[in-house]
């Protein structure tokens, strides 16, 4: 059985920290539910109602992954590292794929649960 990580005090989730940050961001919860969006995040990705699914913005090859990374964190609590940026694929409010990068920190929300917030920047 893997070991879980190392617990770390995780700072509190804050919807209102996405929702007015000038840059990109999306805040899932660790099902993989959309909770929050910023201004900029909606511009690129167009309009993102709370409880979408995130595997939804993502091209179909890349869902599968999404999924196992969650449920890997929800059964194991290892994911993502904090601050790691990955160059990857998501569709914008018309179905494109645009290239992004996109960089994760993890937050506390409230019955021990977790939301990623995720910076999102075009590449292309």
């Amino acid at each position: 059985m893997p070991s879980r990580e190392r617990p770390v005090e995780l700072p509190r989730w804050d919807a209102s920290d996405v929702e007015a940050a000038t840059d990109a961001r999306l805040a899932v919860d660790d099902d993989g539910r959309l909770l929050a969006a910023s201004p900029a995040a909606v511009t690129l990705l167009g309009p993102q109602p709370t409880g979408r699914a995130l595997a939804e913005l993502l091209p179909p090859q890349l869902r599968e992954t999404l999924v196992a990374g969650l449920t890997r964190y929800r059964t194991t609590g290892v994911g993502w590292p904090d601050g790691q940026v990955l160059t990857l694929q998501l569709l914008d409010a018309e179905g494109r794929e645009r290239r992004v990068s996109v960089g994760v920190d993890r937050h506390q929300a409230g019955g021990g649960r977790t939301v990623f917030v995720a910076v999102v920047t075009p590449v292309d």
